[in-house]
């Protein structure tokens, strides 16, 4: 019965905006690190020294908020209410690593 209920369910252009622009940004995401780390992008030094200085627990955080954007994407495309709290941790997650990572290692200016 429930299957019959989304199937009936008609998805707003909104969601699909949404759900494509997440979709898209995290494949981008994966392609840019890929070329990233497989030195296929040439990198300025000042790159360079902040991608070097990034640790494992800045990566699995990385990959953990994509991942997280990735499920939500996916639950606001089958209208589900869980949608919101995958989507809207990585938002306030994100906020706060970029603010610790201009604090803390130079996002922003890296003195020399």
């Amino acid at each position: 019965m429930e299957s019959n209920l989304i199937e009936n369910k008609k998805r707003p252009g909104w969601v699909w905006a949404i759900s494509i622009f997440y979709f898209f940004s995290a494949a981008y995401t994966l392609l840019s690190f890929y070329l990233i780390y497989s030195g296929k992008i040439p990198l300025q030094p000042a790159q360079k020294a902040y991608f070097e200085s990034l640790t494992i627990v800045d990566m699995g955080l990385t990959v953990l908020l994509g991942l997280s954007n990735l499920i939500g994407a996916v639950l606001l495309f089958c209208l589900r209410r869980q949608a919101f709290y995958f989507l809207a941790f990585p938002f306030a997650a994100g906020l706060v690593m970029t603010a610790w990572q201009i604090l803390s290692k130079g996002f922003i200016y890296r003195r020399t």
